[in-house]
């Protein structure tokens, strides 16, 4: 199995829309700055493999995840790829449009087929300067993401494939909402930079101790906290910060006046499609 593609047929698809939405920057929006964004919010459908950016290609949008995981990779050489950070219903993907940049040398690509609400370019940069609530938001959610890329590297230099393969199921469960994740050992190998062999033996390890399970192409996690004490710190240290960072969304909803649009700013675990995947594991 390759792990990327450049099929035209298979990129991000206009979706019919469900609104309100649930990406966690755009519920923390007060309703008159919503209600300005939403035509200016593509919904599309995304699936697995899709690639969404281009290494050095210029960036023409914003993707707001509702559901699925995007994956951004950076390459090592001529034949590896690394992720170096994951974003889900949490966040956003186009972190250098934020910064007043259009390209970088990262390729993006979806990790898990979902869903998310896309956006132009020069209608975020307008938008930021529009509403400074907005901008907020996205800058306080690249802290994040400096947070998590900066242990990610340090984790991937000094702890055991067992800690890191840990850590991104973990993460994974986290930002998608669910335990039963739609991933195959080439892709967790290709992710973490290592042989599909070692990945492979360290899934034995932990089927045989009863934290995983494989099912037909899908990866469930069946005790979460067997799966929690097979990690490193790393992990616990990258959810503090998105916990805070969740913590901060509220503040500044709160000295806006706004009111929350749609659920909780946590990720949802039941979400309807992940408890299909639940099904389909079981039997």
């Amino acid at each position: 199995m390759t792990l990327l593609t450049d099929d035209l047929a298979t990129w991000p698809v206009r979706r019919q829309a469900k609104w309100p939405p649930r990406n966690q920057i755009l519920t923390t929006l007060g309703t008159r700055e919503l209600e300005h964004l939403r035509p200016m919010l593509e919904p599309v459908t995304m699936k697995a493999r899709c690639i969404l950016s281009h290494s050095k290609a210029p960036l023409e949008h914003v993707y707001f995840v509702e559901e699925g995981l995007i994956s951004v990779l950076a390459q090592i050489d001529q034949r590896r790829v690394v992720e170096v950070w994951l974003i889900g219903s949490e966040g956003v993907m186009g972190i250098p449009l934020v910064l007043g940049g259009s390209a970088s040398p990262h390729r993006r690509i979806v990790a898990l087929g979902g869903s998310a609400y896309r956006m132009s370019a020069s209608a975020v940069q307008a938008a930021m300067q529009r509403f400074p609530s907005f901008a907020a938001l996205l800058l306080r959610y690249v802290q994040a993401v400096l947070v998590q890329t900066s242990q990610a590297g340090a984790c991937n230099t000094v702890h055991r494939l067992e800690q890191r393969l840990a850590r991104w199921l973990l993460t994974a469960a986290d930002r998608c909402g669910g335990e039963v994740l739609p991933i195959t050992h080439d892709i967790l190998a290709r992710m973490l930079g290592v042989r599909r062999a070692s990945v492979s033996e360290c899934f034995g390890t932990l089927e045989r101790v009863g934290i995983l399970k494989k099912r037909r192409g899908f990866v469930q996690i069946v005790d979460r906290a067997g799966l929690e004490e097979r990690t490193c710190r790393c992990y616990r240290i990258m959810q503090n910060e998105m916990d805070r960072t969740c913590r901060d969304f509220e503040t500044i909803r709160k000295a806006n006046g706004g009111e929350r649009n749609h659920g909780g700013l946590r990720p949802v675990r039941s979400s309807e499609s992940f408890q299909i995947l639940s099904a389909e594991a079981d039997h």
